[in-house]
C-alpha cells in the first residue's frame, strides 16, 4: 500500500501519474482500487491509455451532481476498452435529482480478459435527466 496521491500532473514528492506507477513493474496483470476524492476524474485517460497493462478498475466516482458531463465521459471512454461488471451508490452521500447517486462505485474488467466467443453482452442503460 502506497499512500501517495494519484493525479495526472504530480506537483510534489507525495503525488504521482499513472505513468510513473507502471514504470515501477513490467506487470500486465494490474489491478487498480481507486479512491481519490473527486481527482479520478483527471486520471481516466491515462487508465484507459494503459488499458492493456491492466485488468481490473475498482473505481470511486465522487460528486457526480456537479461532475454529470465528466463522469459520462469517464465511462463512455473507460468502455471502450473494458466492462462494468458490478456498480453501486455509494451510501455515504445522496442521490442527485436526476436519479443518480452522487457517489458511485463502478467495477470494470479488462474485456480483453473476456473471451470473445463466451463474451456475455450486457446493456448498460444511464437515462440522465440533465
Amino acid at each position: 500500500h502506497h499512500q501517495i496521491k494519484i493525479t495526472d500532473t504530480p506537483t510534489n514528492s507525495k503525488e504521482i501519474n499513472v505513468d510513473d506507477i507502471l514504470k515501477k513493474t513490467d506487470s500486465k496483470n494490474i489491478f487498480f482500487s481507486i479512491d481519490i476524492e473527486g481527482d479520478e476524474y483527471k486520471i481516466i485517460k491515462d487508465l484507459n491509455y494503459f488499458h492493456d497493462r491492466i485488468n481490473i478498475i475498482v473505481l470511486e466516482f465522487h460528486d457526480i451532481e456537479k461532475n454529470t458531463y465528466n463522469f459520462e465521459k469517464a465511462i463512455n471512454l473507460l468502455n471502450e476498452n473494458f466492462l462494468i461488471i458490478h456498480l453501486h451508490g455509494n451510501n455515504c452521500s445522496y442521490i442527485c435529482e436526476n436519479g443518480i447517486p452522487n457517489v458511485m462505485e463502478v467495477t470494470l474488467v479488462n474485456k480483453k480478459n473476456i473471451p470473445t466467443l463466451n463474451r456475455i453482452q450486457l446493456l448498460l442503460v444511464f437515462q440522465l435527466k440533465v
